[in-house]
């Protein structure tokens, strides 16, 4: 094979490699079609599998009820939460709580969704729920443990 052929090879070889190892989008991530909006009386709605950032998201009826999703790190003296699914504006509503030893979590306001807490001590679990004005509320939790005071021996995560 001369030099010409075998670069052409190699050429055919990535490209064939590269369609084979890419990953399809998931295709809940981006149901707006090519128009690039939502049908009315549908909303863009991100969710933790589809994030923002992610570029897509979901068309959701304003009657589809929520389903909750819920991210809490516990990072040095901080515990940072992100829940799903959001959206652009008022949509959703975010009321969060705690439990265990852990300290109350701080929002800007009820449409945000994250909060975030102080906290060096303790361990419990958070939980949000995520209401929408004309749909049923979903709700997600999760546990966090402080990295100063971890749980105690042989205790179980919810």
């Amino acid at each position: 094979m001369n030099s010409s052929n075998r670069r052409c090879f190699t050429l055919a070889i990535a490209l064939l490699s590269s369609n084979l190892l890419a990953v399809a989008p998931d295709p809940r991530c981006d149901v707006r079609g090519t128009s690039g909006v939502c049908p009315p009386p549908k909303t863009i709605s991100w969710l933790k599998d589809c994030p923002r950032g992610g570029g897509g998201g979901r068309c959701t009826p304003p009657t589809e009820p929520v389903i909750a999703d819920l991210i809490c790190v516990s990072q040095e003296d901080d515990i940072w939460c992100e829940a799903w699914p959001q959206a652009e504006g008022d949509r959703y509503s975010y009321s969060w709580s705690v439990s265990g030893s852990l300290p109350p979590l701080e929002t800007p306001d009820v449409h945000s969704a994250y909060a975030t807490a102080a906290c060096d001590q303790g361990y419990g679990t958070v939980t949000v729920t995520v209401t929408a004005p004309n749909a049923a509320p979903g709700a997600a939790v999760a546990m966090v443990h402080c990295r100063a005071n971890p749980p105690p021996q042989g205790s179980v995560p919810l």
